[in-house]
């Protein structure tokens, strides 16, 4: 568990801060993975949380319990959690960099849906599987888990945008909100690979075309109904790539009809008259066969 040991800066721009500073204060808070208890202090001492933990390592456990209420020590994906929960609901519950690490988070989402208070929140931070300094690794047919990052070597589901809308969709709750950590190539894990002079065709395109390329992690909040001025759903997420990837085939098949239009234009330049005359009448009822 010594990755999940580090120091918080409240102010800082990265995840733990700023899910922390979505939190709020004197919450009654379920810190879904609290470790070893990093945030957790942070949560009942500077922000005068009262904290219940889920943690699956029983040493880290041990440690976090300095500053939690309790702490159920057990796997997320088991009833034995859940059961311990009983009918306990809660402000907010936190789930930092947990959801990528689980067989079925949907099913973890659905179960723990029960247990916000009629105004609670979800608070999730998620990494961006498409940030450019993963993408630029692939380009070179690397896909090499780590200790940490992105490429965890414990990570078992990986998101984008898109099926981050989808995973809370598909589990009842409603996203109000989505923050970003936004970090460049050059401070990640991937900082090692620099863009070469040929690769940088390759940032522009995704420049212009992924929005979430400097995405590192993103910060959701979700609650548990309906509300007015919800994000983009999944679905209008999708019909938006399908109107892309129509314009893009369009494209593409007018670029077809020119190149056509531009043989037969020399064909017709270079032939003689009565050969034209005999290919056109040879093509003309198979064109209306």
């Amino acid at each position: 568990m010594k990755k999940y040991i580090y120091q918080v800066d409240q102010a800082a721009q990265d995840s733990p801060a700023k899910l922390l500073r979505a939190v709020g204060r004197s919450k009654r808070v379920l810190e879904v993975g609290c470790a070893s208890g990093v945030q957790t202090r942070i949560l009942a001492e500077n922000l005068e949380c009262k904290v219940t933990g889920i943690e699956i390592d029983p040493a880290a456990a041990a440690e976090a319990a300095k500053f939690c209420e309790r702490v159920i020590v057990g796997d997320l994906e088991s009833n034995e959690v859940f059961a311990s929960l009983g009918s306990e609901r809660f402000d907010v519950i936190t789930i930092a960099d947990v959801l990528e690490h689980l067989r079925d988070p949907s099913a973890a989402l659905k179960k723990l849906k029960p247990h916000l208070d009629a105004t609670g929140y979800v608070l999730a931070s998620i990494p961006n599987v498409v940030h450019a300094g993963l993408v630029l690794q692939m380009v070179h047919g690397r896909f090499d888990y780590r200790p940490y990052g992105l490429l965890d070597d414990t990570h078992l589901r990986f998101f984008t945008l898109k099926s981050v809308l989808r995973l809370f969709e598909e589990s009842g709750l409603t996203i109000t909100d989505i923050d970003r950590v936004i970090r460049s190539v050059e401070s990640t894990e991937f900082a090692m690979h620099r863009a070469t002079p040929d690769e940088m065709p390759l940032l522009d395109f995704m420049r212009q075309n992924n929005p979430e390329w400097q995405t590192y992690q993103f910060i959701v909040r979700a609650v548990a109904s309906p509300v007015e001025g919800a994000l983009q759903t999944y679905g209008q997420l999708e019909t938006q790539d399908r109107l892309k990837d129509t314009e893009l085939t369009n494209k593409v098949l007018a670029k077809q009809v020119t190149t056509l239009q531009n043989q037969i234009a020399w064909m017709e330049s270079r032939l003689p008259y009565r050969m034209l005359r005999r290919l056109k009448r040879w093509f003309a009822p198979r064109a209306t066969a």
